[in-house]
């Protein structure tokens, strides 16, 4: 088959939807499949464009089997919503014209959000007649309601409308989570068209043994700390103020062998910097983001990884990635999610499970992998089982290359997706 991802998020750049796709695409190429993908220049989350890039408006190149289109589009850094809201229409139309002329896929892969992206796919598929998967990661505008970052009641029916035509239009929709499905199908979508595709890991890349590079040292944490680690986006949806509560909880009563790392960027950077000198911390410290390669390496120097979000209802149909990853590498998480992730990680013994509000709970959660490490190794070598049997890429791109061969008929033209209801699979194994 011929297939073309689009996206405006790909490595170079670091980040969940970055990895998800490009392994994903990689795969499939290895299976056989002529994969290409229409993306825009590497800007995120600083919103700058690195020099080897400027200036241009389109180019085409290769990379691990792949055919890469990328397209001039606004660049804005991850914070400031309506700039981001601009970045990302900038990226649907100009994506929207080249598709009309880049060879003929026999089927999209569209990634939401950003949830313009919908656009490009539902143009390939009126003018050229090409069916589109939409990869859903994330429930929007749903999520932006939440958070707060859109209030606008016209905004939010015009963005639910158009939502609603990209779920209609698609000839599938891939809900990362259960819980991201369930809300498509309470939009009136049917089930049978909502497939479940959950994320997963890379488990040769992220494991367990790998040398730390000295990063310890280089981060200030001596071998006898006991090192959290948050890695990934410092942004709204985080909740990392409960983190630096802890830590200063734990920091004023003598703990002083516990040491918490943020490594990342992104739009609370500078409040969450602002607010660590404000209680004084000196037992947290941050780091600007890593390049893939050393993502493997702070995890596996870390003792425990964090992983919070905000205690709101959307969150609890969440699968982080960052979960994933830290299991991956065989490390207890302290999950400060509820529903969704809070469940899988109960039933992989893999990490304390927290109210995501409270600091007192991390604090607690914290002492107690510090002073049991029989535990703490046991639920990393359970989350490392687990996710090796459920979660691992190459199931997923398995999974995926089934679905758009359902999708297809002999003449490429879309067909009814006929698979079993996902609520039956509850490891996670989905087509």
């Amino acid at each position: 088959m011929r297939l073309l991802f689009v996206t405006p998020y790909f490595p170079p750049e670091v980040g969940a939807a970055q990895a998800r796709i490009h392994e994903l695409a990689v795969r499939l190429a290895r299976m056989g499949h002529d994969v290409r993908v229409l993306t825009t220049f590497p800007n995120y989350p600083s919103g700058v464009v690195a020099p080897e890039w400027r200036g241009k408006l389109f180019c085409r190149h290769s990379s691990d089997g792949l055919t890469i289109y990328r397209v001039w589009s606004y660049a804005a850094a991850n914070r400031g919503f309506f700039k981001r809201i601009v970045a990302h229409l900038s990226f649907a139309v100009l994506a929207s014209a080249v598709s009309l002329v880049l060879p003929r896929p026999d089927a999209l892969i569209v990634e939401s959000p950003p949830l313009f992206d919908g656009f490009i796919g539902v143009t390939a598929n009126v003018l050229r007649r090409i069916p589109y998967l939409f990869m859903v990661s994330d429930l929007w505008p749903e999520s932006a309601v939440q958070m707060g970052a859109l209030k606008n009641r016209f905004l939010i029916r015009a963005a639910k409308s158009i939502e609603l035509l990209f779920y209609r239009r698609s000839a599938a929709v891939l809900a990362l989570t259960a819980g991201i499905r369930n809300g498509i199908i309470a939009d009136r979508i049917h089930s049978d068209k909502v497939l479940l595709f959950r994320n997963s890991v890379d488990c040769d890349f992220f494991h367990p043994g790998l040398a730390t590079c000295g990063l310890r040292a280089e981060m200030g944490v001596k071998d006898s700390d006991f090192l959290v680690v948050y890695a990934g986006t410092l942004g709204m949806a985080h909740n990392l103020s409960t983190a630096l509560e802890a830590a200063a909880l734990l920091q004023s009563e003598g703990a002083a062998s516990v040491r918490f790392v943020l490594a990342g960027d992104g739009a609370d950077c500078a409040r969450l910097k602002a607010q660590a000198e404000e209680l004084g911390l000196e037992n947290v410290s941050f780091l600007a983001p890593l390049n893939k390669a050393r993502v493997p390496q702070l995890l596996n120097a870390a003792d425990s990884v964090l992983v919070p979000l905000r205690n709101l209802e959307i969150f609890r149909g969440a699968l982080p990635t960052k979960m994933f990853e830290a299991m991956a590498c065989a490390k207890p998480v302290l999950l400060g999610v509820r529903g969704e992730a809070e469940e899988l990680i109960g039933v992989a013994g893999a990490g304390y499970c927290i109210d995501p509000e409270s600091p007192a709970a991390l604090r607690d959660a914290v002492l107690a992998l510090r002073e049991d490490p029989a535990k703490a190794r046991q639920m990393g070598e359970n989350g490392r089982k687990y996710v090796e049997k459920h979660f691992r890429r190459e199931m997923r791109a398995r999974e995926l290359s089934k679905a758009l061969e359902s999708l297809l008929d002999s003449s490429g033209r879309a067909s009814t997706v006929m698979c079993a209801h996902p609520e039956s699979s509850p490891t996670g194994e989905s087509f």
